[in-house]
């Protein structure tokens, strides 16, 4: 689906006009200095979560219960090499990663050199290569049978990486290989999978590769005690630009997200949005079919989270009045 038909799409979705982007996802990333992992400066970005989504303030990341992403240290890092493995040799052979030197990786892999070891650092030849933006390495370590669905000592697998850094060219190569999990979760760190990274940036471009690719929004992740990624989309309205985050929840609801889909405690989305205070996520979710009359786990409806926005500076009176207008129409109960 072209960028185009979606902008009208979603302007439709959200009965607003203007909402097309002003400013374009950058095509490719900017060659990083040779000692910088950007994967783990980019977990350190997200916010932790409580268990029904919600995005805790000024709060510390939590331990892997299922809230949020831990930002894991490479304290074995030592580990991470081979024994027969020199640390002068690792050094050579991640300079040749940021060098985009194929030949020397050649080499290196044609003397026995494992693929998939880690530098000092924690991180490995798949993350180097899209860190650093080198593409003929990248697609060489596809090409030789690396492990896409690795994880560097940050805990963030390939494709959340360039993902999170919005680099078009390394998410397209990642997903033409056919060998990545889209669903892949590092232990329990479920915010750290593909889905949830795009959401959390708001990487339409990445989602709509991802569901070209047979990706399923519905897809359960109850085991790892994750909020439903609608829910999770609507908690990160306020780290995303406007007109960004209606793409976001127009593409989920086009490309057939459940708009009533619960949370842990019986809230459907409708009642999430109410509680943010989002009217633009309230009214693509109306659009998209979202039932008013479904119960949470208190016997309470969309309209009772309505009401206790009454006088809120999260919404203006006429757009308060036009929501209970319309939870009322239909006898929804408290």
């Amino acid at each position: 689906m072209s960028k185009k038909i979606v902008i009208y799409l979603i302007s439709t979705l959200l009965f607003i006009t203007g909402c097309n982007k002003n400013n374009e996802i950058n095509e490719s990333l900017d060659t990083k200095q040779d000692n910088i992992s950007s994967s783990s400066e980019e977990v350190s970005l997200l916010e932790p979560l409580s268990e029904d989504g919600e995005v805790i303030q000024n709060a510390a990341v939590p331990k892997s219960e299922g809230e949020g992403i831990d930002v894991i240290t490479s304290v074995q890092a030592d580990k991470n090499i081979p024994a027969a493995t020199s640390e002068h040799d690792v050094a050579v052979f991640f300079r040749a990663i940021y060098d985009n030197n194929t030949a020397k990786i050649s080499d290196f892999l044609h003397d026995g050199f494992d693929i998939n070891a880690m530098n000092k650092n924690g991180e490995n030849a798949v993350n180097a290569a899209i860190a650093s933006g080198s593409y003929y390495v990248l697609q060489f370590l596809i090409d030789n049978g690396a492990n896409l669905n690795s994880t560097s000592d940050t805990g963030i697998p390939p494709l959340s990486q360039a993902i999170l850094e919005y680099n078009k060219q390394a998410v397209d190569m990642l997903l033409n290989s056919k060998k990545v999990d889209m669903y892949y979760v590092w232990g329990d760190i479920w915010t750290g999978s593909p889905l949830y990274i795009a959401c959390s940036k708001a990487n339409v471009y990445a989602l709509e590769k991802m569901v070209e690719n047979g990706a399923d929004l519905n897809y359960d992740f109850s085991e790892y005690n994750a909020v439903p990624l609608i829910h999770y989309a609507l908690n990160y309205k306020q780290y995303i630009k406007q007109e960004e985050y209606r793409e976001l929840i127009a593409f989920l609801i086009l490309n057939k997200i459940n708009v009533n889909i619960k949370n842990n405690k019986g809230h459907t989305p409708l009642m999430t949005a109410l509680k943010n205070g989002d009217i633009d996520g309230f009214n693509a979710l109306i659009a998209g079919g979202a039932d008013i009359t479904i119960k949470d786990d208190d016997g309470k409806t969309a309209l009772f989270y309505a009401e206790h926005l009454k006088g809120s500076s999260m919404l203006p009176d006429n757009e308060y009045n036009k929501i209970i207008h319309l939870l009322s129409m239909d006898n929804g109960t408290k």
